[in-house]
């Protein structure tokens, strides 16, 4: 586990999305915040699974130390910017956990992305 979890920023279609890398090993785990929220709001709770997986939070594009473009807010673009972030993360599966909006975009994703996710964990999240 990472005492001092890791903080950076991926380009996504020109839109610099702030992360944090709380370390680890095994699976990749993937919190995925509210709408209005940031991947700070897992602090607590991603150390405690660095364990067993890989965790990794996202902070999605308006919110937080992300960008805060015009546009790109749809849920297809919102889709696409997590897709860049595992990519650029070198994360080839994943379990999604997420709140609050993020229920939209986790099975939105893993229908267009189905051999890139291995669960979804929906906490207090929207479900379409």
């Amino acid at each position: 586990m990472t005492a001092n979890p890791q903080e950076g920023f991926v380009n996504s279609a020109g839109v610099q999305l702030h992360f944090i890398d709380w370390g680890g090993g095994g699976q990749p785990l993937v919190f995925l915040a509210g709408l209005g929220g940031t991947a700070q709001c897992y602090r607590g709770l991603a150390a405690r699974f660095a364990g067993r997986f890989r965790v990794v939070g996202l902070t999605r594009r308006g919110h937080g130390r992300s960008e805060k473009p015009d546009s790109g807010y749809d849920l297809d673009t919102l889709v696409e910017d997590i897709r860049r972030f595992l990519d650029v993360m070198e994360i080839e599966t994943a379990v999604l956990a997420g709140h609050s909006f993020a229920g939209l975009e986790m099975p939105r994703f893993a229908v267009r992305y189905p051999g890139r996710v291995t669960g979804l964990i929906f906490l207090d999240a929207l479900f379409p």
